[in-house]
């Protein structure tokens, strides 16, 4: 089958002879894969150009010369633009279909430049993304909020399905967005451990930080996702990298008060004791925050209990200038110092007598 341009007469391509008896869509279909151009953009005519061969059609069985128009898109219409949208985050596959057949340019964006490509994957509709990725539309096309791409609105959502498709159909698996941050940040952010998986078999980087160096078992440590944390640990994501501000994924659980965490970052060899840019320890960090099962934990587990921040505040002061007196009294009971003074603070014991605490 010779497809020749009708304008000049100029052969193009020949395609398969299987393809005679085939519908137009499949013709189109088919030189769409070979030559580049959207099916959606062509126009076929029959040899002597009196006759369009349309989509539902069946061509000649017998050998044939097929003429080709190839049309430009019409102009952006917020209108139309707003239409495919719709038609595409409501998954309608009628709608669309009529408007890419106009044609229109499926990468046409609202005003924050979301395409409906973002719209089809964030909500899920993976036939309809596939029609618009025949129409032509830009994979990894982003946004200007957060420079988001349809990866990681699909991510973001939790469809596990939608993120294999794009994967699949060649997506960035790791593209930074506007804060540094990755499809994969996204879904251990948000708890989907199953798209986190897939992510991490395809290849995605399990320890790429964003911009305050944040990384996806960071994030999870601090969501509270222990299947998560778990996973990435057992993949091999660094245990002990920290935040641009000293922040361990260990010291941000102690911080946030989950104590499965923590358990599990310390049985598998987190440092215990590494501390945060300001020289706070998660031990340091869990009594301020008067999460006393952490700290009790920490304690049995051998952190150091009189480690100072930079400013010589240890862990007893700082419950006891936070009135945590069941910290305080847990602190002193398995012999934290009393009275390490400095020119800054005041001793603990003197603190906490000053606040009624009665120690």
């Amino acid at each position: 089958m010779e497809v020749c341009f009708l304008t000049s007469g100029e052969t193009l391509t020949v395609l398969d002879d299987d393809l005679q008896g085939k519908t137009g869509k499949a013709v189109k279909k088919a030189l769409a894969a070979k030559v580049g151009i959207s099916r959606f953009q062509q126009r076929l005519f029959v040899e002597d150009g009196s006759h369009e061969i349309q989509d539902d059609e069946i061509a000649d069985p017998a050998p044939l010369k097929i003429q080709l128009v190839v049309l430009e898109f019409w102009p952006t219409d917020d209108e139309e633009t707003q239409k495919m949208i719709t038609a595409s985050r409501d998954n309608n596959l009628v709608a669309l279909e009529q408007l890419l057949q106009q044609p229109r340019n499926p990468n046409e964006a609202s005003t924050d430049g979301k395409t409906p490509f973002h719209y089809a994957a964030g909500q899920g509709h993976v036939q309809l993304m596939g029609l618009l990725l025949e129409a032509g539309a830009k994979i990894d096309e982003t946004e200007f909020a957060r420079g988001w791409t349809p990866l990681f609105t699909a991510a973001g959502n939790g469809h596990l399905n939608t993120v294999r498709f794009l994967v699949e159909s060649g997506a960035a698996k790791d593209p930074a967005d506007n804060g540094g941050a990755t499809p994969l940040f996204l879904a251990a952010y948000n708890g989907y451990l199953d798209i986190v998986q897939f992510l991490i078999k395809v290849g995605a980087a399990k320890d790429q930080a964003d911009d305050n160096g944040k990384t996806p078992l960071f994030l999870a440590a601090q969501k509270g996702h222990l299947d998560i944390v778990q996973f990435l640990v057992e993949v091999g994501a660094a245990k002990d990298q920290a935040a641009n501000n000293g922040a361990t994924p260990l010291f941000i659980a102690a911080d946030k008060g989950h104590l499965d965490i923590v358990q599990f970052l310390v049985e598998v060899g987190a440092d215990k004791d590494q501390a945060s840019n300001t020289g706070a320890t998660p031990l340091f960090i869990a009594a301020c925050k008067a999460h006393l099962d952490i700290v009790q934990f920490l304690v049995e587990v051998g952190a150091a209990k009189d480690q100072a921040d930079n400013d010589g505040a240890t862990p007893l002061f700082l419950a006891a200038q936070n009135g945590h007196l069941d910290i305080v009294q847990f602190l002193v009971e398995v012999g934290a110092a009393k009275d390490p003074a400095t020119d800054t603070f005041a001793m603990p014991l003197l603190l906490a007598t000053g606040s009624g605490m009665g120690i």
